[in-house]
């Protein structure tokens, strides 16, 4: 087995620290959420599965083609 690496106490201990408003936060979800539908809207093609038959969906041996 490999050694593990002792992770540091901080990620970067440089840098302040950065808070975080809430605000922002919901603003930026709020927008990405709208991109994302308007992006599937456009794009997204709905894709319709073929119906199994009962002896399919049981794992049933089939003829070979």
């Amino acid at each position: 087995m490999s050694d593990q690496i002792p992770l540091p106490a901080k990620a970067y201990p440089g840098l302040p620290e950065l808070p975080i408003d809430d605000r922002a936060l919901a603003k930026f979800t709020f927008e990405m959420a709208a991109r994302l539908h308007d992006f599937e809207q456009r794009f997204a093609e709905r894709r319709e599965h073929p119906r199994l038959s009962f002896g399919a969906s049981r794992g049933a041996s089939q003829r070979p083609r």
